[in-house]
């Protein structure tokens, strides 16, 4: 990427875009003497819009919902084991509390955080 003018030249969404994610197909038909694309393609099932927010909705989670996060996602398979219904061996809500219960987390905290991981689905699933 230029410096100066040249990065002035591509949508300010282009850029926040090219640094973030890494979603967008460069074409390179001709290069301009600073070895710049001249085409920038972006896939028409992207909306950049809807990006920004669902990042902006991750961002707004607090920290304890983050780490309620973490600990379903980066836990080893032990763990995860623990967390598994016996019949259907699907993640289940309720053993989740109990593990965070059982670490010292009040349950007023813990309810506090589900709702706030159920309000950031909705928000995710409605954009």
């Amino acid at each position: 990427m230029g410096k100066g003018k040249s990065m002035l030249t591509y949508p300010w969404l282009t850029v926040y875009q090219t640094m973030k994610c890494g979603d967008i197909s460069y074409f390179e038909q001709s290069i301009l003497s600073e070895g710049l694309p001249t085409e920038i393609q972006l896939p028409s099932e992207l909306n950049q819009e809807k990006i920004v927010i669902k990042k902006d909705l991750i961002i707004s989670l607090s920290n304890e919902a983050k780490e309620v996060i973490r600990l379903v996602l980066n836990s080893p398979i032990e763990i995860l084991e623990t967390f598994q219904t016996p019949k259907y061996k699907t993640i289940s809500k309720q053993k989740i509390k109990d593990h965070l219960t059982t670490n010292g987390w009040p349950p007023r905290r813990i309810e506090k955080v589900f709702t706030e991981l159920k309000t950031f689905t909705m928000d995710l699933e409605s954009t």
